[in-house]
């Protein structure tokens, strides 16, 4: 056999092995994607945080952790293991990061020290909160809320209110304008505002009062848009 023959004939092998290999995308294939998500870099610009998404399409689940890393990509480490933390932002000093967790029912701002790892609950809203965004001397935090318009930022009260609702004897809805229903859930009448939240009073303020919704986008600079 002479050479030509065996260079085609290791090539019709190669190519005949590269085929064998590649293969469709499949659903599984995109379940196993983690997906990375707000990124922050921190006050010094040497160290990155951000939230890595993952989804078990086994068990129908998926869940968000904190991650670390340095600037240049290296030493990136898990900052949380529950699967129900995500946008973290850093403190002004550095030395630790504000993020949301779900892990006691509903959304609420959590801060970790780097140092120890401790972790300390900020927020203690009883419906959740959306779209966080602190304010650069961190005293106050900003977020979304959907409240009963005559109640304002009263979580307690719009709770006992929804649960009078579930509870009572008669479980039917009336749509008198749109968008009554979004998704899979009903509005019941609550409106999604602008809550502020003080850390020094504890006290909770609705700055968007009034019987309508507006829909927020937090942007770059750790600002807050008004869309409509």
């Amino acid at each position: 056999m002479n050479k030509r023959l065996m260079f085609s004939a290791a090539l019709v092998i190669a190519l005949l092995s590269a085929n064998a290999q590649k293969r469709a995308f499949t659903i599984e294939d995109l379940y196993r994607v983690k997906g990375v998500s707000s990124v922050s870099l921190s006050p010094d610009g040497k160290t990155v945080c951000y939230t890595a998404s993952s989804s078990d399409l086994k068990n129908q689940k998926s869940g968000s952790d904190i991650y670390i890393m340095n600037a240049d990509g290296s030493h990136a480490k898990a900052l949380t293991e529950d699967g129900k933390s995500s946008s973290a932002v850093w403190s002004k000093d550095g030395k630790s990061i504000f993020f949301t967790n779900y892990e006691k029912g509903t959304a609420q701002i959590f801060r970790m020290d780097l140092t120890t790892c401790e972790t300390e609950q900020v927020t203690d809203y009883e419906l959740g909160i959306g779209s966080p965004v602190i304010s650069p001397d961190e005293r106050y935090i900003a977020f979304t809320a959907e409240v009963y318009p005559d109640l304002g930022a009263d979580a307690k009260a719009i709770k006992a209110r929804m649960e009078k609702k579930e509870q009572g004897p008669v479980q039917a809805h009336i749509a008198d304008k749109l968008l009554y229903r979004h998704w899979t859930s009903y509005n019941d009448g609550r409106c999604n505002h602008l809550i502020l939240f003080d850390t020094q009073t504890k006290t909770y303020k609705d700055l968007t009062p009034g019987n309508y919704s507006l829909i927020f986008v937090v942007g770059g600079g750790n600002h807050l848009s008004i869309l409509s």
